[in-house]
């Protein structure tokens, strides 16, 4: 997917704080979760989205009401950190600072800053941003903006069942990217002005959803109750929802009842006029150590996901007797640690990452005896060296033992424009200070 030249000046949007402070809303939530239909609430409100709108479908009737634009950026963002709106894997620790992503950026910040100078108050939705927060976020510190989250709640058996219909998705695999997007969305959102919406209540009681919304953006409607009667009388309908799981079904999922505690919770904070960061936090420590269990999957096709009969989730408290499932063991004084550790987060090593231009790769590297260097050697003989030492506490939780594990982090950018399309090979090689090396292979396609 390729991005389009935006005409507006970046430096035209430079020196903001002249410009008087704007809303900018953002509608977080999973695929099939109703963000469709909340986002065009909002645009009825007054929130204005941009005028390249994705066009309806048969999956989607109604319309997504999401901006074109933000989603190519979005593709490709995910293209270059080698993920999908559907890869089961955790974004980890991407740094969005990193100059391969500089084009991406500009972009993105032309698009805003079109957006924020012809509207008083802008939003835009995509289930993806969820996944890329970070990015968005650091787009708009530019800018001289209050920004909004609206998350969208939808039960995640319905999601599930929803995916399969569509895309033909397992149940194991659906949960679990779910639980991905609410776990991206407690970690990033990083202010007091959030809301959740459920999608069960925006259908059932449109009206109090509305007042609830209006209420958070103290935002004038006196000139829209015309269309906010046609919105909540026609253009929400019962049979838009295919799919209504109750309480008992919920809970008869046994394997997933992290998912449903993480379920039950949101739908606690349903009731608050604000969602804080505070409360954020507060489920992100309860689904701590998600990105540890995560990276199994880095391993498995999606076919073997869809089987997979593993432990359930809340088995993984990962103490001191558990361990990461692709690690190389504990880190307890009885046993004996590995000298030299290598994790190749992104790509994933499953199945090759198609790569247009630039390929992002990132990971951890752990050494009794330090980390000298990561390196990449690309198909044409190139060595690149990657940056090494991002924060990364989750390794640090996972192996104490070892010094500095708590910036054991690397990434860097690869650029295969050069590259004619086929099926390639990369690999990653880490050297500890004391000399031993550990190599890791990534298969790409380059199209």
């Amino acid at each position: 997917m390729r991005l389009t030249e935006n005409t507006v000046k970046r430096d035209q949007y430079e020196g903001t704080s002249e410009m008087p402070s704007r809303k900018v809303v953002m509608v977080l939530g999973m695929s099939r979760s109703g963000t469709s239909l909340l986002t065009r609430g909002i645009n009825i409100l007054g929130v204005e989205l941009g005028e390249n709108l994705i066009q309806s479908t048969k999956a989607n009737p109604t319309g997504y009401w999401e901006n074109n634009d933000i989603f190519e950026i979005n593709e490709q963002l995910l293209e270059l950190i080698g993920s999908s709106w559907h890869n089961v894997a955790l974004t980890g620790e991407i740094d969005f600072s990193s100059h391969c992503f500089d084009s991406v950026r500009d972009v993105a910040r032309d698009i805003i800053g079109t957006l924020i100078s012809q509207y008083p108050i802008c939003g835009f939705k995509d289930p993806r941003i969820c996944r890329l927060l970070p990015f968005w976020q650091d787009v708009l510190n530019e800018f001289d903006v209050e920004v909004y989250y609206i998350v969208c709640l939808r039960s995640p058996v319905d999601v599930a069942l929803s995916l399969e219909r569509r895309n033909n998705f397992g149940m194991r695999k659906s949960l679990l990217l779910w639980l991905a997007h609410v776990y991206c969305i407690a970690k990033f959102i990083n202010n007091d002005q959030s809301i959740i919406i459920q999608y069960e209540e925006l259908l059932n009681r449109p009206h109090d959803q509305i007042n609830k919304i209006v209420n958070f953006l103290d935002i004038d409607i006196s000139d829209k109750q015309k269309s906010i009667h046609e919105y909540c009388n026609h253009f929400l309908e019962r049979t838009l929802c295919h799919h209504c799981s109750t309480r008992n079904e919920l809970k008869s999922a046994s394997d997933f009842q992290q998912i449903i505690s993480c379920y039950d919770y949101l739908v606690s904070l349903t009731s608050q006029r604000h969602v804080t960061k505070k409360d954020w936090l507060e489920l992100s420590r309860n689904l701590n150590g998600l990105e540890l269990v995560w990276a199994f999957f880095h391993e498995i096709s999606e076919g073997e996901i869809r089987k997979l009969k593993a432990a359930p989730l809340t088995q993984y408290n990962l103490g001191t007797e558990q361990t990461h499932p692709f690690s190389n063991g504990l880190d307890e004084s009885s046993k004996t640690a590995e000298p030299l550790i290598l994790f190749v987060d992104y790509p994933e090593k499953a199945y090759p990452v198609p790569v247009f231009r630039k390929l992002a790769v990132s990971g951890w590297a752990l050494s009794l005896s330090g980390v000298a260097h990561v390196q990449v050697l690309q198909p044409d003989g190139r060595l690149i060296y990657l940056d090494y030492g991002l924060a990364r506490k989750d390794v640090q939780t996972l192996h104490p033992a070892y010094p500095y594990a708590d910036l054991s982090g690397f990434s860097g950018c690869l650029n295969l424009s050069s590259f004619k399309p086929g099926r390639y090979e990369l690999l990653v090689r880490v050297t500890s200070r004391s000399g031993e090396v550990k190599e890791s292979y990534i298969p790409f396609v380059k199209n």
